[in-house]
């Protein structure tokens, strides 16, 4: 799964993200990769508030920005 939110926490157990949305493989025939280049261009739709996503979890965090 990606999450791609406004990171409001970032400690060594969780993150805490704000207006987030969500991608699973494959999701509207999209893949991870053409999701994040969709996202960091014209940006995401809100699915939850936030989210907290515990440490163990997350594999790697990328700011939209710098893609």
């Amino acid at each position: 799964e990606i999450y791609v939110g406004r990171c409001d926490v970032m400690t060594e157990e969780r993150i805490l993200l704000h207006d987030v949305d969500v991608h699973r493989e494959g999701d509207d025939g999209r893949s991870k990769e053409e999701y994040v280049q969709r996202a960091a261009q014209l940006g995401t739709w809100k699915k939850f508030d936030q989210i907290e996503i515990p440490a163990e979890a997350i594999t790697s965090v990328r700011r939209l920005g710098d893609l």
